[in-house]
């Protein structure tokens, strides 16, 4: 069609949904975009393909293959004061509420303490916990099973300083130090440091050269520094935990010790069924850990100027399986749900959705790859602000 200017423009044909002009421009309208929606997944109306999520609860997590799997920290607690909690070998009850004249240690006469108990406690026993609020600032240095009635019953409250060697010279607060014990599991506790000063710097958990460290079924609130911090704790097993509301403060610096909900340095781990929920910094931060993260949500922004407020942040894995992230959940988180540099790394069946950038158009894509070697497969993006996917210097992809 020519115009007045001289230049000619083609006549393209009006083509329905689902159809684009040949590439001749003369034989009308063919098929464009997906032939075939992957199996449990439906064709919407501007033809894009979409999962088939089930109704789930908001504690629960949609899965595309139709399942509800439930997430965070457990609402069961039985009957007080110890709920379901039973004798494991040997083992030693508190109860806040106790009189200590009396105490031994049994059910009849608990411990008012937690770190009473902890010393009674042999190695590789088992502290039952009833409801009550328990002083924090305390070092497990032994194998043991330290199990609360559930979060909603059992706080552990007051942070003490250390200094484990990884930090630094800075102090920083922890309520529970696990330092250079092995098998040692906590479970079913809230871990909440209250209201911090301007500049704290707390954590909810540190542990450091514990292998084989389980954490399940905890409540950790209101942080000041990062929820679980673990350095040298090869074979974690992190699982149905909540980390909410972390707030970094003034004078943290949020990419060395301060700013995760989760940080994991040589600790390889297994991360399952958890939730993290408005966290200022990235909620996982895995340095030199490969990690096997399955079936956990992640939501809400940062909003501190110069933090990266993201959802998983891996760094350094080119070892056995590599980084898997398999039916997560990242929802308007800012910067990217995921990041992975200089690693091996899986990412299917992961849903992200309204992830917005920052401040600047690097930090956008709502999964970005550096330098890595990536399977990117099954996954749904939906309304991101910048890019969905980013790919830099990547092999294997």
């Amino acid at each position: 069609a020519p115009l007045e200017a001289g230049v000619c423009t083609p006549t393209i044909p009006q083509c329905a949904g689902g159809e684009g002009p040949a590439l001749d421009l003369e034989t009308g309208c063919v098929p464009v975009g997906i032939a075939t929606c992957p199996e449990d997944w439906e064709r919407m109306a501007d033809d894009t393909c979409a999962p088939l999520l089930p109704a789930c609860d908001d504690d629960e997590i949609a899965s595309f293959d139709g399942t509800c799997t439930g997430l965070g920290s457990s609402a069961e607690c039985g009957a007080p004061p110890f709920g379901i909690l039973e004798a494991d070998g040997d083992t030693v009850w508190a109860l806040s509420d106790a009189p200590p004249g009396s105490a031994d240690g049994t059910e009849e006469h608990p411990f008012p303490t937690l770190a009473a108990a902890l010393d009674a406690v042999p190695e590789g026993g088992t502290i039952l916990v009833g409801s009550g609020v328990y002083d924090g600032g305390f070092v497990v240095n032994k194998s043991v099973r330290i199990r609360g009635r559930c979060p909603g019953e059992v706080t552990v409250r007051g942070p003490a300083a250390f200094t484990p060697a990884h930090w630094g010279a800075a102090p920083m607060e922890a309520l529970i130090h696990v330092d250079g014990a092995a098998d040692v599991e906590v479970s079913g506790v809230t871990l909440n440091d209250g209201e911090n000063e301007e500049g704290q710097r707390s954590v909810g958990i540190v542990a450091t050269d514990a292998p084989n460290l389980t954490l399940v079924d905890l409540l950790i609130h209101n942080p000041g520094g990062a929820g679980l911090d673990l350095f040298e704790c090869p074979g974690a097993q992190v699982s149905r935990v909540t980390v909410q509301d972390l707030t970094v403060r003034s004078g943290n610096n949020p990419f060395g010790q301060a700013g995760y909900g989760l940080r994991l340095t040589g600790s390889p781990a297994t991360i399952t069924r958890c939730l993290f929920l408005d966290n200022e910094g990235a909620d996982i931060y895995a340095e030199a850990s490969c990690i096997d993260l399955s079936f956990s949500h992640f939501e809400g922004r940062g909003g501190v100027i110069n933090i990266a407020p993201m959802g998983v942040w891996l760094e350094g894995c080119d070892g056995g399986a590599g980084h898997r992230v398999q039916s997560c959940r990242f929802f308007n988180k800012m910067t990217h749900g995921v990041l992975a540099r200089n690693s091996l790394v899986t990412v299917e069946d992961c849903r992200f959705e309204e992830g917005v950038t920052d401040y600047d158009d690097i930090n956008g894509p709502a999964l970005r790859a550096e330098d890595s070697v990536v399977t990117i497969r099954r996954n749904w993006f939906r309304e991101n602000q910048l890019a969905s996917v980013a790919v830099i210097r990547c092999s294997g992809i």
